[in-house]
């Protein structure tokens, strides 16, 4: 059994969100992060100076917060300094969850590791590199920074 973090397990949050569904190439904040693709390239715009643009928390705790705990990996042997990787040369590992429950949070998490730990029987002399997380909740420190994480698939993007 691995051993987690408890750091926002069932703290989720109802809130009303008020503000503009907008493409990222339209929220100067969220333009920065450059596009990943498809629905991750829209963005809910909390534009300053807008007073009816707020977050509004509700009472109560949500009985369903879903989202992914997810990590991406690669073996020590396929990254190489100078070298980049390609799309082909990482695995992600992913579950989807219901962070408002933190008996599901761990038993995702398990899960996770025990993915991980089915890729490396898969490459006997290597460990593998975390290159980049979801969340605090996954364990480990990622090699990469997320503005090297999205340029690397900006990268790809482009090339195609």
């Amino acid at each position: 059994m691995n051993a987690h973090p408890k750091v926002g397990v069932g703290q989720g949050l109802v809130a009303t969100v008020t503000g503009v569904l907008c493409h990222r190439s339209h929220c100067p904040e969220a333009d920065r992060l450059g596009l990943v693709g498809g629905i991750l390239d829209f963005c809910i715009w909390l534009k300053p100076g807008e007073d009816k643009h707020k977050i509004s928390p509700d009472r109560g705790k949500p009985d369903v917060y879903s989202g992914y705990l997810w990590k991406c990996v690669a073996p020590s042997e396929w990254i190489k300094e100078g070298k980049a990787l390609n799309l082909n040369e990482d695995y992600f590992i992913w579950e989807h969850t219901n962070f408002s429950d933190q008996n599901s949070v761990k038993y995702n998490l398990d899960s996770l590791g025990h993915k991980e730990a089915y890729i490396r029987t898969f490459h006997d002399s290597s460990n593998l590199v975390l290159l980049q997380k979801s969340s605090i909740l996954v364990p480990g420190t990622p090699k990469w920074s997320k503005e090297e994480f999205y340029g690397f698939f900006r990268h790809k993007e482009e090339d195609i």
